[in-house]
């Protein structure tokens, strides 16, 4: 994904304990190492996976330490890819969220060495695309109650401007419901980005404001 003028990319990691194994290794065999965090653009503190770096003059023994990692994994008999039939063997290519890293890789190559029908792409770069568009998709989302809320806020705002020596209480309900929909982006739970929420407070204690003045505005042209 990047690489900086000494530094050569060893892969993408998704799974941490597969991560883990690997730079084990690479600082036991004294080879230089750089981690980089991977996150969207859009959400840079929500990380996916990591890509490990070392120097290009370690380049070659590094990729010698992953693919052991990678035989090391084929000859286990216990491993599922060993286990399976060769037409589910050929459906972890296309589904990488139900393979580990190293088991992914694996797969790959003992397909490679059955002479199996796969066909030609780049498998690496479609199971990065796949794992990232997964990670996407388990963020939490914007729900857009808050623009919602906001609206019913603005409207009864504007109502109170315009009717509050006639029918002053009516605005009561458009702050009403705007304070109901900001407790409801609250009760969103993880379906809700933390964003949301922290405007729904303020959904709420605008409503709640906005309602005090309404019901100010009752009590004193309901005494005259």
């Amino acid at each position: 994904m990047t690489e900086s003028a000494y530094f050569e990319s060893l892969g993408v990691f998704f799974n941490g304990a597969d991560a883990e194994v690997f730079l084990r290794l690479l600082e036991q065999n004294k080879l230089p190492v750089k981690v980089e965090l991977l996150s969207l653009d859009n959400q840079p503190d929500e990380f996916f996976g990591l890509e490990v770096f070392t120097k290009k003059s370690a380049v070659e023994p590094a990729l010698k330490i992953k693919k052991e990692l990678i035989e090391k994994t084929l000859e286990n008999p216990d491993i599922y890819i060993n286990q399976i039939s060769d037409e589910e063997l050929l459906k972890i290519p296309y589904h990488p969220e139900d393979a580990n890293d190293f088991d992914y890789w694996a797969a790959l190559e003992l397909i490679k060495r059955k002479g199996l029908p796969l066909e030609d792409r780049d498998w690496e770069a479609y199971r990065q695309e796949k794992l990232i568009e997964r990670f996407e998709k388990s963020l939490p989302k914007s729900s857009g109650l808050f623009y919602t809320g906001l609206a019913v806020l603005g409207l009864g705002i504007i109502m109170l401007l315009l009717t509050y020596k006639s029918i002053p209480l009516i605005n009561v309900l458009f702050f009403t419901g705007s304070m109901l929909i900001g407790r409801q982006i609250l009760k969103g739970g993880e379906l809700i980005a933390e964003d949301e929420k922290k405007k729904g407070k303020w959904l709420i204690y605008l409503s709640v404001i906005m309602m005090v003045v309404s019901l100010y505005f009752s009590h004193k042209y309901m005494l005259d």
